[in-house]
């Protein structure tokens, strides 16, 4: 009688292992899928603006944002003065005049960095200070390191890829372009390329997108300035142009 209980309790696993090779595998992941969708999901950590921004703040009301390269020392706020263009190029954000000044923005560029070109200003210093390191961008491995530019303010990060590193002409580019003009957008960048002799990789640019210019003199060379422009990264839209050397 015992062999014959063990014969049947046999049958039964062989028959079970039987059916559950039968069922599709979609069955059974469907059970994983429900109970790992009942786990709730973790919400997002709030966003929170750096310290720096805070105090920068706390020292003048004309700050509207943060700008950091990652792996240098660019780490510095930028100011707005809301009605004097250049204002701030050689006034300090304590209000001392004089070199370094500030890193800036004109009026015209708005606070939030939502203009199609927000150009900012920033003393070439010897000593490697405020801009004075972005002609470390002529070097093919430092621009390939330091590709992402970050900017906060207190409601959000932006967040930017250089696509250009040129010697520009002493223009001043928020009278000759205007960005609320799609057609002064596109003469911008097709300025460039006869301009940008280093890097002949193409960049795609939405015209609904947002560039930055990081805009500094070049020493020896008083009608220049070196431009390290950079575009936020957000998806590629349809009306879109195509920056290419010639």
């Amino acid at each position: 009688m015992k062999k014959n209980h063990a014969k049947r309790a046999l049958l039964l696993l062989l028959c079970l292992s039987c059916i559950l090779a039968a069922l599709p595998s979609s069955a059974l992941a469907g059970e994983t899928e429900r109970s790992s969708q009942s786990a709730p999901a973790a919400s997002p950590e709030p966003y929170r603006p750096p310290e720096e921004l805070e105090q920068s703040l706390e020292l003048n009301a004309h700050v509207i944002g943060w700008l950091e390269i990652p792996g240098t020392e660019i780490r510095y706020p930028i100011l707005q003065h809301p009605t004097e263009d250049n204002y701030y190029l050689n006034i300090t954000i304590e209000g001392g005049y004089g070199y370094p000044g500030s890193i800036y923005t004109n009026s015209m560029e708005g606070r939030d960095f939502d203009t199609f070109n927000t150009v900012i200003y920033g003393h070439n210093m010897a000593d490697g200070s405020y801009f004075g390191s972005l002609k470390n961008y002529n070097d093919p491995d430092f621009l390939e390191a330091h590709r992402e530019i970050d900017i906060y303010t207190l409601s959000e990060k932006h967040v930017y890829n250089v696509f250009a590193v040129v010697s520009y002409d002493d223009r001043y580019i928020t009278d000759m372009y205007d960005d609320t003009e799609r057609s002064d957008c596109i003469a911008f960048l097709r300025s460039l390329p006869a301009f940008h002799p280093l890097y002949p990789k193409g960049a795609r640019l939405s015209l609904d997108g947002h560039i930055i210019t990081l805009s500094t003199c070049i020493g020896g060379m008083p009608y220049n300035r070196l431009l390290i422009i950079a575009a936020e990264r957000e998806p590629v839209k349809n009306d879109s142009i195509v920056t290419k050397n010639k």
